[in-house]
């Protein structure tokens, strides 16, 4: 539990990095549809991945202070899924808008 304890404690700094990335994402694409008035999903996928990176505050705090191992174990480990599941996401519509599919 150590190691995970660590792992997701050094953590904190790029989810509330990759947030801001998101939330800018989805201020910037709000911005550019109301000029083009084009339909995309990619601002649905950043709005998504905001609230995801944002979930993992309390989720990881959470698992930091609880007393139960495998409480904390269990915790840990849906704070890592999580966070990977925001940051494939973010891949994935960096890629979307990068190669011109939002059309």
């Amino acid at each position: 539990w150590a190691n995970l304890k660590d792992l997701i404690l050094r953590l904190l700094p790029p989810m509330a990095s990759l947030a801001a990335v998101s939330l800018a994402g989805v201020s910037l694409f709000q911005l550019l549809d109301k000029l083009n008035a084009a339909e995309t999903v990619v601002d649905e996928l950043l709005a998504f991945c905001a609230v995801l990176l944002l979930l993992c505050y309390p989720v990881t705090i959470w698992a930091v202070r609880t007393k139960h191992i495998k409480r904390a174990f269990f915790l840990g480990r849906t704070t890592l899924t999580m966070f990977l599941s925001a940051v494939m996401l973010l891949v994935y519509s960096g890629c979307h808008v990068l190669l011109g599919l939002s059309k």
